[in-house]
C-alpha cells in the first residue's frame, strides 16, 4: 500500500505532469485509485497481463525487490527505483535492491524514506539525467541473464553441447 500511497499523493501534487505514468495498483486496492486514471498520461491497472508492452515504453520503473521483478527489470533493461517489502520474509528484498544499486541499474529507496516528496525528487532528477539513466540500462541489462535455462540444465547434465 505504501508504493500506491506514494504513487497517489506524487500524482495529486502535480509534480507528475508531463510523466506518462503506467501504474499498477495490485487488483485488491485497484479500486481505491482508479479515480486517478486519466489516459494517456496516466494509466491505472489492478494487474498487467502481459506486462510486455508496458515494459517496452518504460524509461524507468518503480518497484518492490523481489527476485522475480529484479530478473523482469533486467531482462528489459530498464533503470529503477526500488522500495523493498519491509515484511518480505527474512527481509530478502533489501539485499536484493542494494545489490541492483550497487551494480548502478536501480536506487535503492527504504519503505521508511519513501514520499511523495521523496518519490518526485528521485523521478525529476533520473528523467532529468538522460545519461544517467542510460548508464543505469546498461547496468541492468549487464545483469540480466536470458540464458540461465540453458545454463542451469547443462549444468546438471540434461542438456548437451
Amino acid at each position: 500500500m505504501a508504493l500506491n500511497q506514494a504513487t497517489a499523493e506524487w500524482i495529486e501534487s502535480g509534480r507528475a505532469d508531463g510523466v506518462q505514468v503506467v501504474w499498477a495498483t495490485g487488483t485488491g486496492t485497484f479500486s481505491r485509485f482508479q479515480a486517478l486514471h486519466r489516459p494517456p498520461a496516466v494509466q491505472v491497472h489492478g494487474f498487467l497481463d502481459p506486462i510486455g508492452p508496458a515494459y517496452a515504453v518504460a524509461d524507468l520503473a518503480l518497484a518492490r525487490s523481489g527476485m522475480m521483478t529484479l530478473s523482469e527489470l533486467c531482462a528489459w533493461g530498464i533503470p529503477s527505483i526500488l522500495v523493498p517489502l519491509p515484511t518480505a520474509a527474512a527481509d530478502h528484498q533489501t539485499p536484493n535492491a542494494k545489490a541492483v544499486q550497487e551494480a548502478g541499474a536501480g536506487v535503492f529507496l527504504p519503505q521508511s524514506e519513501l514520499t511523495a516528496d521523496r518519490l518526485a525528487e528521485l523521478i525529476e532528477s533520473l528523467l532529468g539525467d538522460p545519461v544517467r539513466l542510460g548508464a543505469m540500462r546498461t547496468a541492468a541489462q549487464a545483469r540480466a541473464r536470458p540464458d540461465a535455462l540453458a545454463r542451469i540444465v547443462a549444468r546438471i547434465g540434461v542438456l548437451s553441447g
